[in-house]
């Protein structure tokens, strides 16, 4: 089996700190969660921010995410952990089981 590295694009996905939601940014520390729009700024979460979140398929499909080509393939930032819907293939930073 060959190991990929960890490659986390300009633009990629983080877990909010405050509230737990996906966030995507472009910020220059990758591997570190922050703080959603909302948290920091008060602002509304974005239409595209509310399409990414748990849809009630989440709840029964998700798994896991547990090796790095996944989270390249993906753009996942953060120390993880993240949750991968198998059939609608949203990805979560927190178990949409207990959050949705």
């Amino acid at each position: 089996m060959v190991t990929t590295q960890r490659k986390v694009p300009v633009f990629h996905a983080h877990g909010c700190l405050g509230c737990g939601r996906r966030y995507a940014d472009t910020c220059r520390s990758p591997l570190a969660n922050g703080r959603c729009n909302t948290c920091r700024l008060g602002h509304p979460p974005s239409v595209t921010d509310l399409n990414r979140e748990p849809r009630a398929c989440c709840k029964e499909d998700s798994k896991l995410v547990t090796d790095n080509e996944t989270l390249n393939r993906y753009n996942l930032g953060g120390p993880g952990p993240w949750w991968l819907c198998r059939t609608c293939s949203r990805t979560q930073p927190r178990n949409p089981k207990e959050h949705a």
